[in-house]
């Protein structure tokens, strides 16, 4: 369970074009104009400085907390909703971490996503207005939110027969 200090939102991943980092940081410059939120930029990557700079020139840098790589387990922690604004995607295993959490997820409607996440956990990739919106929904009701995470894995064991075994150690791109 994320702690008091969790951050609202948290991304995992390579810190590169094809995750999407710069259309969170968009969502986010949305978001702040009508709610104090946060989020946790998890990873490393050839852009990190870029998206740094970007975050500072959108009046983020106090709203966006950038601590490099970490366990996923531990990164998971520092947000309450996991965000995944990736343009092009596989399967992201923390997608399963996350379900095993039971922390909500909001992710981009490409490659395997789709296939295991809920229509209300899917946004259009590269649409910052989109994801804002849907990111302000679990601020707003965060009980719906949680009672979707918590449906989550349940869905992926039937949809991937997993069955009991979650996952246990995963390594995000």
């Amino acid at each position: 369970l994320p702690s008091d200090a969790a951050s609202d939102f948290v991304f995992i991943g390579d810190l590169r074009p094809i995750k999407g980092v710069d259309v969170l940081i968009e969502a986010m410059a949305l978001l702040v104009q009508r709610h104090d939120v946060t989020a946790t930029i998890v990873g490393d990557g050839p852009q990190q400085a870029e998206y740094a700079g970007l975050a500072k020139r959108r009046g983020l840098a106090s709203r966006l907390a950038f601590p490099g790589r970490l366990a996923t387990a531990e990164a998971l922690s520092r947000g309450r909703t996991l965000v995944l604004p990736s343009r092009a995607e596989s399967f992201p295993y923390v997608v399963l971490e996350a379900a095993a959490q039971a922390k909500p997820v909001v992710a981009s409607s490409v490659g395997g996503i789709p296939e295991v996440l809920p229509a209300d956990c899917l946004v259009p990739a590269e649409d910052a207005i989109r994801l804002a919106s849907r990111l302000e929904m679990n601020i707003l009701d965060r009980g719906h939110a949680q009672a979707i995470a918590e449906r989550l894995l349940p869905r992926l064991a039937c949809r991937t027969r997993l069955g009991a075994s979650t996952p246990s150690a995963a390594t995000s791109t």
